[in-house]
């Protein structure tokens, strides 16, 4: 039983520092492609959202979308 404890809590550990990877891959390209739309002059992060009154850059931040 104490082993198959270990495997699971091993498994466990391996499963979210896969996701955690995952996660940092994707805000490293999300804020790479912001980064390449500022070079390019187009203030996409300055726009003020039309709803909250918030930038895009502050909706990137958000765990929630803006209704």
């Amino acid at each position: 039983m104490l082993k198959g404890i270990l495997i699971y809590t091993y498994a466990r550990r391996r499963t979210i520092k896969k996701r955690d990877r995952q996660e940092a891959r994707e805000r490293a390209a999300l804020e790479e492609e912001l980064h390449e739309l500022e070079l390019q002059g187009g203030g996409w992060a300055e726009e003020i959202c039309d709803h909250c009154g918030r930038t895009n850059e502050e909706h990137l931040e958000d765990e929630e979308p803006c209704s």
